[in-house]
């Protein structure tokens, strides 16, 4: 079982609003959520699989989610799926098959109103480097490594 510790410091609520903006950057977990998270359009489970790994090349995306109509989470393709893909495509010569046949169904997602070190905790726990963000059920972006490494890497020892 992953106990997950969730805390947020208190923000100091007497200081001018501008110092406040400037000093609540990296504390609000709101203001964390909206400054890691990447808005994203999400494959669809009858898309061609090719389609989708052009869509990582060209954007430089690790993985995305995978919707059904009402833009409900129904699994992850990421570039390793694609991989896979790849491999049988151009060694067996396969055929293109659709996102459904490759995509993982058993998805870890990140709920919107998450702290940042719940979301590091969940980096340092599974081996993803993208999840998924949901918000009343829908997707409605995602959260990379990288970006959250940037953000931790950027901080001010005193932010914490």
């Amino acid at each position: 079982m992953i106990t997950m510790v969730n805390y947020t410091p208190p923000i100091e609520r007497d200081k001018a609003p501008r110092q406040r903006e400037k000093d609540e950057h990296f504390t609000s977990s709101y203001n964390i959520i909206n400054r890691v998270i990447k808005e994203s359009l999400p494959l669809h489970a009858d898309m061609d699989i090719q389609q989708a790994g052009e869509f990582f090349i060209k954007h430089q995306i690790t993985g995305l989610p995978v919707v059904d109509e009402h833009e409900c989470l129904v699994g992850f393709l990421s570039q390793k799926d694609c991989l896979k893909y790849s491999l049988d495509a151009k060694y067996y010569n396969h055929a293109s098959s659709k996102v459904e046949h490759y995509m993982s169904e058993n998805v870890v997602t990140i709920p919107k109103e998450s702290t940042l070190t719940f979301i590091v905790e969940l980096f340092l726990h599974y081996p993803y480097h993208t999840f998924p963000v949901i918000e009343n059920g829908q997707v409605i972006g995602i959260v990379e490594r990288t970006t959250v490494f940037e953000v931790i890497h950027n901080m001010k020892g005193t932010n914490w």
